[in-house]
């Protein structure tokens, strides 16, 4: 009985969670607190509110006999379009049981219309759906009201409750009405209330929000001739949904992206105007189509022209996405080109990219390798033979897993000092690396290869000794990775994982030319003791001045990309996982302080052998600052990027004690944690000046490291996990 009781009330919190994050997504915002305010808000007119509300149940409650996951429905991105139609339709009819149902029948039929858009826009076009289902959905109800002479409509466009604008000036009348005007009740006092909600939540959207409206509308009043006529047009929602998306939701807010929603905005101003002609000449209103219209064709413009500033993960506010995008792009390697260094113990970097000498133009992505001595010398003695130099002869390994496409091993050594300008390349060999792209390695001895074409390579295998063939004039190794199988092509950025360079650790990185570098091996106890299991529980007491003021439960479970993360029910994630011999704690979402502490303690982990080595690593700034800093930071972060991104410098204090050490932006400072490890329970406490998160042990359940032997190294993941959202 209990059991089907609890089963019951979770489905039923499930499903008011998803319905109120429906009117969250309507202003790209994904909290449920949120969306509870919107309600409320929509339900000031009641007839427009509980017609949204019917129909986005009616959407929701299809959606579920689909077994749709529950999941994806939660999240609102599927259901609020419905909604909008709802809303649309409970403005513009009268109510009656007739219209209920046509409102029931619409959101459903709008609910499909959008499992169709979404797939269509997302695997086709790589673009969001936005609120086309709902243009698309609004108008077919719209025109088949028309032959429903059952169906009065109402024409009422005043709202007594809310008609005083109380002497405001007209742009802030306009503004207001306007954003109420999304969800269909063009009021100030809604429209207020939402433009608050925005300004708490985030002041970048608040800002696109306004700076949008204000060029658009200002412009139209010029083009118009009339200020009156162009402030009391609630179709200048149109031009807050476009800054907001443009310069903020779908574009990691910066001084660009403003400009490119500036120019969209403008570029609406147009469309506003035409569709309003066709829609009343068609008797079928426009609503949104022109911010879809530009909205969409601004993102696909700039997907075809791999403009850099799109955004990869979408966060909860634009805040949230940029300072993750900011610390992203300096923690990860550009789509997934990671390499091993492909040789044992250290190694010097005597070319890098764009060097002086050979790396210039197409090939200016590549590395050239050799062994120095300590006087910094290449060879010993005269230097006059190959046999002088400390690389020449030694094994040369496979960087990466792939399949040998081809191999050349019959080109001489050259003289030293002498470079042989037909043969480039000398002896070399190519893999096609299992993510898409080429690896080459060049110069090696001749006959000393010892891999053929067609052969399975994984990182390590011998491919054969280090010569001085083609374009050599002294032994040494290059290494560069292109996009095709000819040793000719052009090369792509790449970057080297899990290796030491003097005494820091690094995990993906490029070596600084003239440094020495050598390969970390993985440590396996290491490795096995941060497995965390899909459905396992970290719990964790609370611990202030030496008293316990509460406890922390985190489970651990998949995103839809299979991304793992850290649940703290109802307050935020924490995504995490392994990549390149790394533990990584990828990105926060939410701004829960508790997993904000995992972050800022230990945002990554070498799971390697490097005795007393140091690493270093860069985490958003939410995390690591609150209040007015935080604030300030954010707000300067799209003009300066480094106000929303914090420096880590982590080492090991003592056998299992990780030191960090946190250096903010714009000098507000230091802060110094520290975490315990344990080889059973992974992490064992994490402790700052004024708090301490310890693991509460349980000898019924322990997490041992045998338990994970085997699935610690099974699970890394060979590319960034950083899951995509289209919403």
């Amino acid at each position: 009985m209990f059991p089907r009781l609890f089963q019951f009330a979770r489905r039923t919190l499930q499903a008011l969670q998803g319905i109120i994050r429906s009117y969250a997504e309507i202003f790209f915002l994904s909290k449920t607190a949120v969306g509870f305010v919107l309600v409320v808000g929509t339900l000031l007119n009641w007839r427009i509110g509980a017609a949204g509300l019917l129909s986005v149940v009616a959407a929701y409650a299809f959606a579920r006999l689909t077994r749709l996951d529950v999941r994806t429905l939660q999240s609102g991105y599927y259901t609020y379009n419905p909604l909008l139609v709802g809303l649309s339709l409970g403005a513009t009819l009268a109510w009656s049981w007739l219209t209920a149902l046509l409102i029931v029948v619409a959101g459903i039929l709008t609910f499909l219309l959008t499992a169709a858009i979404v797939h269509v826009l997302r695997f086709y076009f790589n673009l969001p759906a936005l609120s086309l289902p709902f243009v698309v959905g609004s108008a077919i109800a719209h025109t088949a009201v028309l032959r429903y002479s059952t169906l009065a409509h109402n024409v009422r466009t005043d709202y007594p409750l809310f008609a005083d604008d109380g002497n405001l000036p007209q742009v802030v009348v306009g503004f207001c009405r306007s954003l109420g005007a999304i969800v269909f009740v063009p009021s100030v006092v809604v429209g207020g209330l939402f433009a608050l909600l925005l300004l708490i939540r985030s002041r970048i959207l608040f800002g696109l929000a306004v700076g949008g409206y204000c060029l658009g509308t200002f412009l139209r009043a010029e083009l118009l001739g009339s200020d009156t006529q162009a402030f009391h047009d609630i179709y200048g929602f149109n031009f807050i949904l476009i800054g907001m998306a443009v310069g903020g939701v779908f574009l990691v807010p910066s001084g660009t992206s403003f400009l490119i929603a500036a120019a969209a905005v403008c570029t609406a101003i147009v469309l506003v105007d035409a569709v309003q002609v066709f829609g009343t000449f068609f008797a079928v209103p426009a609503y949104t189509l022109p911010f879809n219209l530009v909205t969409l064709g601004v993102l696909y413009a700039l997907g075809v022209n791999q403009y850099p500033g799109i955004a990869k993960v979408i966060g909860a506010t634009p805040e949230e996405t940029m300072e993750n995008d900011i610390a992203a792009k300096l923690r990860f390697s550009e789509a997934g080109r990671t390499l091993e260094l492909p040789f044992y113990g250290g190694w010097t970097v005597w070319q890098g990219f764009d060097d002086e000498w050979t790396h210039q133009g197409p090939w200016r992505y590549s590395y050239d390798f050799v062994i120095t001595d300590a006087d910094e010398e290449t060879s010993q003695g005269t230097g006059q033979f190959c046999g002088d130099y400390y690389c020449y002869g030694k094994p040369v390994l496979a960087p990466c897993r792939g399949r040998i496409v081809k191999v050349v091993d019959d080109v001489p050594d050259n003289a030293i000092g002498r470079v042989d300008k037909a043969r480039n390349w000398g002896n070399h060999v190519v893999i096609h690396d299992d993510r898409g792209f080429y690896v080459a390695l060049a110069h090696f001895a001749p006959a000393s290869i010892e891999v053929r074409t067609g052969d399975r390579v994984e990182p390590g295998r011998l491919l054969g000794l280090c010569g001085n063939s083609g374009y050599s004039p002294q032994p040494h190794l290059h290494v560069h990775v292109q996009a095709t199988e000819q040793i000719e092509a052009g090369t792509l950025p790449f970057s080297f994982v899990r290796f030491r360079e003097g005494n820091v650790a690094r995990a993906q990185a490029r070596p600084t030319k003239g440094a020495v570098v050598e390969p970390l091996a993985t440590d396996e106890r290491l490795a096995a003791s941060m497995e965390f299991l899909l459905n396992d529980v970290l719990a964790f007491d609370v611990v202030r001045g030496g008293r316990t003021i509460g406890a922390l439960s985190l489970e651990v479970k998949m995103a839809l990309d299979g991304t793992l993360y850290l649940d703290a029910p109802g307050r935020g994630k924490l995504y995490f996982g392994k990549l390149d011999g790394t533990f990584y704690f990828y990105r926060q979402e939410g701004r829960d302080p508790w997993l904000g502490l995992f972050f800022a303690a230990l945002p990554q982990l070498p799971l390697v052998r490097m005795g007393r080595c140091e690493w270093r690593d860069w985490i958003p700034v939410g995390p690591a600052t609150r209040g007015l800093r935080r604030t300030a930071a954010w707000c300067l972060a799209p003009f300066y990027a480094p106000a929303a991104r914090t420096a880590t410098s982590h080492r090991f204090a003592a056998t299992d004690v990780v030191e960090t050490k946190l250096t903010l932006p714009l000098g507000l400072g230091e802060r110094t944690l520290r975490v315990e490890l344990d080889r059973d329970y992974g992490i064992a406490a994490v402790r700052s000046a004024s708090l301490e998160l310890i693991v509460r042990r349980r000898d019924d359940e322990p997490k041992t490291a045998a338990r994970r032997t085997g699935l610690a190294l099974s699970q890394e993941r060979s590319s960034s996990c950083e899951p995509v959202c289209c919403s």
